[in-house]
């Protein structure tokens, strides 16, 4: 989608490891004049014109060894080549989310000093910083280094400690939120959750839901095409179509989503899940 807006004369590539989605990105943009490679950031074969410019949005958080792939970028540049990189940091990682700021989709976590470090690793010069200011987003914009790469050049920040203290306190604070929530539901027959994936799981993980009304039945919902048909510990994810043929006089509706709650909500309302059996698990949603 980011590539599509970019003007029609620039020369566009994506790289990614997911198939599907890359299925789904030909199909969508057909004349966008993108051309897509299928493969990891490691590995991906690129024997084209050196690119003018790298991004990668939320990207290095998801992969486990950031400095060799910043290296491969590096190796299939060109001298004047810009490399865009934005990741979140532990800096702004405090949250009331019980995903928190280590999340299991992400395979490596930075902080503001351990990015630079990864980019000198790689043998990129930073350039220019950004932060983001209504979400957890740390941009930095590096070019090609003309300087030495060694391990001389890497610095420490002993602060990176008091964040991560930080967000460890923030995150079992944000736990100890949820439990409060979750041991002050009515008890029900039938217990619908909307939300078929991470933050499920960590409902399961670090709250008593599960555990507490083991004796009601669970049926998992998801939005997302890909789930459907799969299953989670066990229970099948459902198409939320089927919230039409559920009776509601004993069954309540748990937004099991963070930064999806209120589209959510607003979903159930629309559909006509009475206000009392929709239960929210966060008073606030902070962007982070």
């Amino acid at each position: 989608n980011f590539l599509s807006k970019l003007p029609k004369k620039i020369k566009k590539v994506g790289v990614d490891i997911d198939e599907p989605a890359i299925k789904r990105g030909k199909k969508r943009h057909q004349k966008a004049n993108i051309k897509f490679f299928l493969g990891d950031f490691e590995t991906f074969f690129y024997d084209e014109i050196e690119p003018d410019t790298i991004t990668m949005y939320h990207v290095l958080e998801h992969l486990p060894r950031p400095v060799e792939v910043l290296k491969k970028l590096h190796s299939i540049s060109k001298p004047t080549t810009k490399i865009v990189v934005e990741v979140p940091i532990i800096e702004d990682g405090n949250t009331n989310d019980i995903n928190g700021f280590f999340s299991i989709q992400h395979t490596t976590h930075f902080s503001s000093n351990s990015l630079l470090n990864c980019m000198t690793l790689a043998g990129w010069e930073v350039k220019k910083i950004h932060k983001t200011d209504d979400y957890n987003g740390y941009r930095v914009i590096g070019s090609i280094s003309t300087k030495k790469v060694d391990h001389s050049s890497l610095t420490l920040n002993k602060k990176d400690w008091i964040s991560l203290n930080s967000s460890l306190s923030s995150w079992y604070s944000a736990i100890d939120s949820v439990e409060k929530v979750v041991q002050n539901i009515k008890n029900t027959d039938k217990f619908v959750i909307w939300g078929g994936g991470a933050h499920t799981e960590y409902l399961y993980q670090t709250t008593s839901f599960f555990h507490i009304y083991n004796k009601s039945d669970f049926i998992i919902i998801d939005s997302d095409p890909i789930k459907h048909g799969k299953t989670w510990r066990g229970l099948n994810v459902y198409d939320p179509s089927i919230l039409n043929k559920i009776d509601w006089t004993n069954t309540n509706l748990i937004i099991s989503s963070y930064g999806g709650q209120e589209s959510i909500a607003e979903e159930a309302c629309k559909i006509g899940i009475p206000d009392i059996c929709v239960i929210k698990l966060y008073e606030t949603i902070r962007r982070y």
